[in-house]
């Protein structure tokens, strides 16, 4: 299988989020950010966590959640999409949207079959799309809902939704996906450990 459809995420797109008005990064064989300090690199980094991580308790960022969801989602039209290849070398996206400031900045969830595509997010004179309209063009592509435990289900092969199954942390044993989080935390983060954490992820991982 060539790296262009090896299983995970290929792309990640964030509309009107964190310090993006819009970015666009797609993964080859390895990806390179370069930039001056404070351009946003570490925070497009760590947005990997809304795919992998199902608890936000869990996830790791430089400031606390709520503040975190704030920086990344202060709009109702505040999106972060995941384009990724399936177990099985399908297309399916995963993406999360903001409800901004009168929605308590909460996340919703949501996942569609296909590849991302500017124009279901952004019209012809370069306006973000409300989350209405966003839906309606994706209604032809299976487009649902998803709670945190669904988008996880999706990670591990095991949603009930089989076209949005993504199969990308095939697990052995699915009651192993929190250690598996803590593994992903912390190589993601691997500069912010201390010896003792260094040394507890790479007993982890042997």
């Amino acid at each position: 299988m060539n790296n262009a459809m090896m299983p995970g995420p290929k792309r990640i797109v964030l509309i009107r989020a964190g310090q993006y008005d819009y970015a666009d990064i797609s993964f080859g064989k390895s990806a390179h950010l370069v930039g001056r300090n404070n351009v946003g690199k570490t925070s497009l980094i760590s947005v990997l966590q809304f795919l992998y991580i199902d608890d936000e308790r869990r996830m790791h960022f430089s400031r606390s959640i709520e503040e975190t969801k704030r920086y990344y989602f202060k709009h109702n039209t505040s999106y972060i999409l995941f384009e990724c290849v399936s177990a099985d070398g399908r297309f399916v996206t995963i993406g999360l949207r903001g409800t901004g400031q009168i929605g308590g900045y909460g996340i919703d969830r949501f996942g569609y079959v296909g590849s991302f595509k500017k124009s279901d997010f952004i019209d012809d004179e370069s306006r973000v799309l409300d989350f209405d309209d966003v839906k309606a063009n994706l209604s032809g592509k299976e487009f649902k809902l998803m709670s945190a435990k669904d988008v996880r289900d999706s990670l591990l092969g095991d949603s009930s939704a089989k076209n949005l199954s993504l199969g990308i942390v095939p697990l052995q044993d699915a009651g192993r996906y929190k250690d598996f989080v803590e593994l992903f935390k912390n190589i993601l983060h691997l500069s912010d450990l201390g010896q003792q954490e260094i040394k507890d992820t790479l007993l982890s991982i042997n």
